[in-house]
């Protein structure tokens, strides 16, 4: 495939010697334009949009989204310093966000769970919606 150039070709008749008045006014031509009325196929140029990145299959980013949600439960429920109730948070994650649900007895669950996944390199982001209720006491 030929590479496209996108360019414009300004074609003017210079100014005589004695600086008199131009004899004719630029004409723009584009490198495609020109190709065509050479009678050369045009390629259109290629349509990329810079801010968005090329999605891997659904299939790949499901199993990725599957491997960081079973990594962030073996950290919390490998954890002895996490409540029993802090253990059993719902972890989910859809493309790379991990979302924390579920009620803990103590913030210092909550930080503590919110870290393990933070820590997980695959992770972009984490939402934890997390809520901390004390434990009654009767």
């Amino acid at each position: 495939m030929k590479p496209c150039l996108h360019a414009v070709v300004v074609i003017s008749v210079g100014l005589g010697a004695s600086g008199c008045e131009r004899k004719s006014e630029p004409v723009p031509v584009s490198v495609s334009q020109a190709d065509s009325q050479a009678g050369r196929a045009q390629t259109p140029p290629p349509s990329v949009n810079p801010a968005v990145i090329p999605p891997t299959t659904a299939r790949e980013g499901a199993i990725r989204d599957g491997d960081i949600t079973d990594q962030v439960l073996d950290a919390i429920k490998t954890d002895a310093a996490l409540s029993e109730q802090a253990r059993k948070v719902s972890v989910s994650t859809l493309n790379g966000v991990v979302t924390l649900k579920g009620d803990v007895p103590a913030q210092s669950d909550r930080e503590i769970i919110h870290a393990k996944a933070s820590r997980i390199p695959t992770v972009i982001r984490v939402d934890d919606l997390i809520s901390v209720q004390p434990a009654k006491t009767p």
